[in-house]
This record gives C-alpha cells, sequence and structure tokens, in this order.
C-alpha cells in the first residue's frame, strides 16, 4: 500500500491504487448514469486510468509553504490553480457561471418510493449519484480508514438537480487541506493525489504543446527530491499549453485572496502569487500569512456558506488583454527577483498554523509585501 521514508518511521500513505471494482462500476454504468457523471465531474473520470506515483507526492511535502498555500522552489513558486484544476475536469475558461458546491447532510428531497421501473430516470440519477459519491470518495477525498465521507452524498445530489455548480474549489480545498496537514508531520495524504501528481509533472514537461506521455521523470522520493531542490524558472512550462488562459479568478473584491469550500476545510487561495501560470505578468504579491483564514470544519464549526459564495459572486477576473505574449516562459517584474530573494534567503519550516474558525474575510489588500 505504502513506501517507507528513510527518515519516516511511519510509512507516507497515498491513494495508490484504483479499487477494481470502481473501474467494473464505471463500465457498467448506462448511456443515461454516464451522462450524468460526466456533465457534473467531466473528465475526471480519466483519473480511473492514472498510476499513483507515491514519491511525486512525498517529494513535494517539504516545498510546501502552508503560510500562503504555494511551493516556493529555488526562485519562484507555483500552485495548483482553479483553472488548472478545471482544464482537467473539462470546464475550460467557464468558472465565472458556476458556483461552488458545499458539503450538505443528505439528500434535499429524498424519494424514498423510487423504482428502476417506475421512474427510470430518478433511477438512472441514482446510479450516476452513488457512482460518484464512490469516486469523490475514493480518488478525490479518501479517508485513512477507507470509509465515505457523508457530507458527499448531498453534494452530489445538489449538483445533478443544479447544472451550474462545480466541485472545483472543493478539490483544490481538499488538496491544500492534505498538503498542509502532511506538512506537518501527517502520514497519509487525503486529498487527490493523483491530479497533484499530474499537475506537478505537466509544469515539469517544458514542452508547450505536449502532454505527459513519453516523458521520462526521475524514480523514487530522494531523486525527485533532488530534482526539485534544482528547479529554476526556465525549466518549468508555465502555461499549459492545452489549457486557455483567457480568464481567470484572482481575487475576492475585498481581499487578495478567495476561500475555497473543502468537505474538512476552508482554505485560502491567492492566485495573485503564481501570475505566470495564469498567463500574466508577475508582480510582487501581498504578502499576509493566510494560514490564518483557514477554517477547520468539524461537527460544532460554523460554516460560512452564505458568506463564501457572496465572495465568489463578487470575485474579479483578469481579462484576456491582461495576457502576456508568450505563455510558455515567466515574465516577471526585475523587483519580484529581489523580493523573492530577500524572502527565502533562509529556508525554514513554517510553524505550525493554529486551528481557526476565523472570520471568513480578513483585512483588506494594502498592496505588495
Amino acid at each position: 500500500m505504502c513506501r517507507m521514508s528513510k527518515n519516516e518511521i511511519e510509512p507516507f500513505i497515498v491513494l495508490d491504487e484504483i479499487p477494481l471494482k470502481l473501474h467494473m462500476w464505471w463500465n457498467d454504468l448506462g448511456k443515461g448514469s454516464r451522462e450524468i457523471v460526466v456533465r457534473v465531474l467531466g473528465g475526471l473520470v480519466g483519473l480511473l486510468n492514472v498510476k499513483p506515483r507515491s514519491d511525486i507526492i512525498e517529494a513535494l511535502i517539504p516545498f510546501w509553504d502552508l503560510t500562503c498555500n504555494v511551493f516556493p522552489f529555488s526562485d519562484f513558486e507555483l500552485t495548483p490553480t482553479l483553472e488548472e484544476v478545471a482544464g482537467y475536469a473539462g470546464l475550460n475558461g467557464n468558472l465565472r457561471s458556476r458556483y461552488p458546491l458545499s458539503p450538505r447532510p443528505g439528500f434535499e428531497e429524498p424519494n424514498t418510493g423510487l423504482t428502476h421501473a417506475e421512474n427510470k430516470d430518478k433511477w438512472e440519477a441514482r446510479r450516476g449519484l452513488a457512482f460518484m459519491v464512490a469516486f469523490l470518495g475514493v480518488v478525490v477525498c479518501p479517508q485513512k480508514d477507507g470509509n465515505i465521507e457523508i457530507g458527499l452524498v448531498g453534494m452530489i445530489d445538489v449538483a445533478i438537480k443544479k447544472t451550474n455548480n462545480t466541485v472545483i474549489s472543493l478539490i483544490l480545498s481538499e488538496i491544500y487541506q492534505a498538503l498542509t496537514i502532511c506538512r506537518e508531520g501527517g502520514q497519509f495524504f487525503q486529498g487527490c493525489n493523483l491530479l497533484l501528481q499530474l499537475w506537478m509533472q505537466e509544469h515539469l514537461c517544458h514542452q508547450f504543446e505536449s502532454r505527459v506521455a513519453g516523458i521520462e521523470f526521475p524514480e523514487g522520493t530522494e531523486a525527485w527530491l533532488a530534482h526539485l531542490r534544482s528547479l529554476t524558472d526556465d525549466k518549468i512550462e508555465w502555461a499549459f499549453g492545452w489549457l486557455p488562459a483567457t480568464e481567470a479568478v484572482y481575487m475576492s473584491a475585498e481581499v487578495c485572496y478567495l476561500l475555497l469550500m473543502g468537505i474538512r476545510s476552508i482554505q485560502p487561495y491567492a492566485p495573485h502569487r503564481v501570475w505566470c501560470q495564469l498567463g500574466r505578468f508577475q508582480t510582487i504579491p501581498n504578502d499576509e500569512d493566510l494560514s490564518k483564514h483557514v477554517i477547520e470544519l468539524g461537527p460544532k464549526a460554523t460554516f460560512p456558506e452564505g458568506k463564501i459564495r457572496q465572495v465568489w459572486n463578487e470575485c474579479r477576473f483578469l481579462e484576456p488583454k491582461t495576457m502576456v505574449r508568450d505563455l510558455a516562459r515567466a515574465e516577471v517584474d526585475p523587483k519580484y527577483i529581489v523580493w523573492f530573494g530577500k524572502r527565502f534567503q533562509i529556508s525554514e519550516r513554517p510553524a505550525k498554523r493554529p486551528m481557526s474558525n476565523s472570520s471568513p474575510m480578513g483585512p483588506r489588500c494594502s498592496g505588495t509585501g
């Protein structure tokens, strides 16, 4: 199930094999059920065919900055963006018209008399719902005990009934939280390791018009660590050639970040730190500690869904006219290079962030750090 790291007593665990039953389930779904699944999950079902690489995920953990939700490397930062995750799901350039899904306790209007004979369409929808709950519970937000998060049921039920919803922000929130937990010493990656793996591999391809097929990558955690330590910004494929970067979400109307609703936490998201990934000119970012805006969700936690949806409705977008000419390379303000060098002169492990149920909106943007 897992690999032992030389420096760890406990094994580092990720989803390392897609259960055969999940493959069989997908193959057995009828046309109607598949159409429902594709409408909600898009191309994410393709993750069933990805071979997991635990060495990539384990090597990435030490680079994670849990105060800003980014990976700082030698002279640049990267982080998975909403647009990239949406690209994998086939929702290219369509985030403006979609709303983030949030966990719900159960069905909104359960039909206890549901039978195949009398309600074929509803039965097909329930078959699709069951598969999506299993898929998300196993592949996107797995639990160490192997159980499926019950909050996914009501969430997917809403997604089937309301077509303008999306799971994109939830997926990214779960990846962020998993990285933070592991950075603090956790040994189980409870986010979507397959998506994070693909994301990192594609940024290393340095072939603007191709994907990862046929590319040779390092083997083993130590080899990946060495490779990641040697990375410089000229070795990165900044904007994926297959991903339209015409429009991008970059901040709320009030502060320099957005909040992403997940199953287990609400995470701050600051794409202004990685504008090169969005095909834009990189300037010095606002450099506040975002970890204080994380909201851990639990049975007694307040879930500010209304406020977060309001933030989403009022978020700002980068327009097509702000794109740089050469999407394959980083265009950076010289002042950013100086700022980055000073900020990361001393590489120390960030302090553990406090568990917080703080207000979902922090101080307003005050300019660059």
